[in-house]
């Protein structure tokens, strides 16, 4: 099954995962755009995101954290918003 869902607007800070990850398949590509974007001001972000500069400021956060060098944790755990909950991926097998 694929299921395509939009990032919520809060990240979960635990890393701690006792879930097997895989490779990311687009890791190449993921550190080459990180690098151009973390040459932005968080102001150019603003405006190259659409969004307010509170979202920007926090994206343009992330980017100077990366690469990160917590443990890798799965996007489906790692945002908590109302989609996320709903979904429940604790209870996947």
């Amino acid at each position: 099954m694929i299921a395509i869902i939009s990032p919520a607007m809060n990240m979960v800070n635990n890393s701690d995962s006792q879930y097997k990850v895989s490779a990311p398949a687009f890791q190449a590509s993921a550190d080459e755009l990180a690098a151009i974007i973390k040459t932005y001001s968080h102001f150019e972000l603003e405006g190259l995101l659409k969004t307010n500069e509170k979202i920007a400021f926090r994206a343009f956060q992330y980017y100077q954290d990366y690469p990160l060098q917590k443990a890798i944790l799965p996007a489906l755990f790692a945002f908590n918003g109302l989609a996320y909950q709903t979904i429940a991926p604790q209870d996947f097998t």
